[in-house]
């Protein structure tokens, strides 16, 4: 009985470890939250259970950044981007059967690698503008994405920057708009029986972690600018394109 309590303790600790981590990623750039602690959860919980308290333990970093930089909030921008960003995430679970997602996983990645490489290259000559059809290009690829693989934040996170005026703007915004989409979610996962009291433990222990992460995430913001913080973004997109691919071959 004593090892199997040592073994969930550490457990636990690297659990704590790895949200730590990625709260503290998804502070400063906006996303990667989910897919840094994604690379350890399905260790201890199956994907369909791993990805429930990700997603719930990542809601407590949404609301607190939210809350946190609500004064800058574009809450303008984000109507639009939820009508089209919700429904196409719902559509793609239930695609999501009947489809090879391996093989688009890897599309999805290439796209992700190349779109980065022209944004870093382009320049300037080219942005995303403030525009309704960009907010529903970028919400429906996102919301697509979202549902098939569990990663919507990169695109998001590039529509969300465009325009924005300063880092606190782009921080509040996009966070705001993670926890209205995960907290629908969150209720269909509960509605669904997905989400059980069981999965509250390594819930709260994630939490912790972010928590952490947060405040690490927040001291690094401080000192980046907004140009930066967009060369940030932009080898993340493409960091997150490689990582996709990787985790996907055969």
């Amino acid at each position: 009985m004593r090892n199997d309590r040592e073994m969930l303790c550490v457990d636990l600790v690297l659990i704590a470890a790895i949200a730590l981590l990625g709260g503290t990623i998804q502070t400063v750039i906006g996303f990667g939250g989910g897919i840094v602690i994604m690379m350890i959860l399905p260790f201890f919980l199956d994907m369909l259970h791993a990805s429930a308290v990700s997603s719930a333990s990542l809601l407590f970093l949404n609301y607190s950044l939210a809350f946190r930089f609500r004064s800058s909030i574009s809450f303008r921008r984000l109507p639009l981007p939820l009508l089209i960003y919700i429904p196409c995430s719902a559509f793609a679970i239930f695609l999501a059967a009947s489809l090879d997602l391996e093989v688009l996983v890897l599309v999805f990645g290439v796209f992700l690698i190349v779109l980065a490489l022209y944004f870093m290259f382009a320049d300037g000559r080219f942005t995303v503008r403030d525009s309704i059809p960009a907010a529903v290009v970028c919400s429906a690829i996102s919301g697509l994405s979202s549902g098939l693989f569990g990663i919507g934040g990169p695109l998001m996170s590039v529509y969300f920057l465009s325009n924005s005026r300063s880092k606190e703007e782009y921080t509040g915004t996009i966070q705001l708009f993670f926890a209205c989409t995960a907290t629908v979610n969150l209720l269909i996962r509960i509605g669904k029986g997905i989400f059980t009291p069981a999965l509250v433990p390594f819930t709260l222990v994630s939490m912790l972690g972010i928590a952490v992460g947060i405040q690490l995430g927040l001291r690094i913001l401080r000192w980046i600018n907004i140009s930066m913080l967009t060369k940030v973004i932009y080898v993340a997109l493409g960091a997150t394109g490689v990582f996709t691919i990787l985790s996907h071959l055969p």
